[in-house]
This record gives C-alpha cells, structure tokens and sequence, in this order.
C-alpha cells in the first residue's frame, strides 16, 4: 500500500489497567502508590499523554490517577473518551457537551460480514490504521472489542454491553482521506477471503 503522507507515531498510557473494580480486576489493580511510580517511569521516558474515561473500574481508576497527579498535574496531558457513552446521565458522554459542542467526533462503528473471525481478521489486516484499543486520537485507530477491550467477557454479557462478535470501531484521524480508504479497503477485502474460504 502506498501512502501520501507520513504516519505519525504517539505514545499514550491507558489507565484501564488502574483501580481494578469489578470485571475491571482482570485487567489489572493498580494502587495509587503504584499508579505514582507508572507515572514517573512514563514521564522519564518522555510518555507525557494520559488516556482515561470514566467507565475503567467504574470511575476507580480517575479516582487514582487524580490522587497519584497530586502536585504534578502540569506534567502530563489527559485525553479523555468524547463520544461514545460510558453510562446513563448528564456526563456519560466525556467531554463532547464541552469541547465539540455536543457533536460527535469521528467515531464509526460498523459490523464485518463472517462474525468474529472476519471482524478479527479485517481488524488484523490494517497496516496504516493503527490496531489499538484507545480511541480518539490525531491518527486513524481501529479496535475490534470482542477480541481486545471485551475479551474477558462471555458472547451474552458482551451483547449487553453493545459488543457483537463482527462489530469494528474506528476513530477517523488526519491522514489523508485516500490512504484511509486504501487501508479499510484491503482489510475488508481480507476480511472477505475468510468469509469466502469459509463457505
């Protein structure tokens, strides 16, 4: 695939992994003491993005991270989610009512012909759309959460959740519009050839 402009490489610490509530503990348990020292090591390493939303261990790991940025809130920049729901009520949606005026922001999401293994296998298949579990960032992300975000959960308490087994999420970045279109594209295209070679 060829692309029109150079890609462009930020790194980011999740705080999925903080507080551990709930389904959440699989993921990890972080204290504040330890969410501290994380800090330290990312800030030395030059890893000054933050990416957070409220529903990791149900607000639990905000709850640490403002605790463990006591003193030195001026280090860091947070990204917080900005579209998609995290519960019912007035602040559900991020900071969207703030910032974007209520309007949503460049997230799709869209289901892939074949179920879990096409979803799996298109989202396997970007090479300019970065597979990761964040979204909302300057670069075009993907993530396919039955296999990633909502793994540890079964099928059913994934459909409750708004999860199906072929669904892609996509946030839309800044790259040039034709590349865009290019990577999804020939990830579809793979996705196809499971389907195909399925039946």
């Amino acid at each position: 695939m060829t692309t029109t402009h150079t890609s462009m490489l930020v790194f980011r610490f999740g705080t999925m992994t903080i507080g551990g509530r709930g389904r959440f503990a699989k993921m990890g348990n972080l204290d504040v003491d330890d969410t501290r020292r994380i800090l330290d090591l990312l800030r030395d390493a030059g890893v000054t993005t933050i990416d957070t939303a409220d529903v990791y261990s149900f607000g639990g790991a905000e709850e640490i991270l403002g605790q463990a940025l006591e003193g030195r809130r001026d280090e860091f920049v947070l990204v917080t989610k900005a579209f998609q729901p995290m519960h019912p009520g007035p602040h559900g949606t991020g900071l969207s009512r703030k910032y974007l005026n209520g309007r949503a922001c460049s997230l799709l999401t869209f289901g892939v012909t074949g179920g879990f293994e096409a979803g799996k296998h298109c989202y396997d298949a970007f090479r300019l759309i970065t597979r990761l579990v964040n979204l909302g960032d300057a670069k075009s992300l993907a993530c396919h959460p039955a296999s990633t975000t909502h793994r540890q959960m079964s099928r059913d308490e994934q459909r409750k959740a708004g999860v199906t087994p072929e669904m892609i999420r996509l946030s839309v970045g800044i790259e040039h519009v034709d590349d865009i279109l290019a990577d999804l594209d020939q990830a579809l295209e793979a996705a196809d050839g499971v389907c195909v070679g399925a039946a």
